[in-house]
């Protein structure tokens, strides 16, 4: 080649349809760049999505919760025994220091709580029956 000579763009022809397509290197190199960087978004949001997933502690994700509903039964400082609605089953949980008990939108103590009361209880799990929570409102109905 000598210097008067241009550079001729890449061409691509065909014989039996006898086309010739002409790809200009520097439309190449935009195609290249924009393939690259679409693909490395993708990893770093894979990345991200997986750092994320890791800072969550694990006991974020396993944590559930138990409620029930009934009527009080009985109520002692440290217990409360609620009943189902046909009176068939009874179950109990215990009242700790933790509970948090309102009754009406009031924050209360367990001896403010009566028995004929309709209450629900968020319990930590259906294995251990220890009540985080206990709302009594007379507005529930049973």
């Amino acid at each position: 080649m000598s210097s008067k000579e241009e550079a001729k763009p890449a061409s691509v022809s065909s014989v039996r349809s006898e086309r010739t397509v002409v790809l200009n290197l520097s439309s190449l190199v935009k195609v290249t760049l924009v393939i690259i960087l679409v693909g490395l978004s993708f990893w770093g949001g894979v990345l991200y999505g997986d750092s994320l997933r890791s800072s969550i502690a694990p006991s974020a994700i396993v944590e559930h919760h138990y409620y029930a509903i009934g009527l009080v039964v009985y109520i002692s400082p440290t217990s409360i025994t609620i009943s189902n609605e046909d009176n068939t089953g009874q179950q109990t949980f215990a009242i700790t220091n933790k509970t948090l008990i309102s009754i009406n939108g009031v924050r209360s103590n367990a001896s403010q709580i009566k028995p004929g009361n309709i209450a629900l209880i968020k319990g930590r799990s259906k294995s251990s029956p220890i009540a985080s929570v206990i709302l009594v409102n007379s507005h529930f109905s049973g």
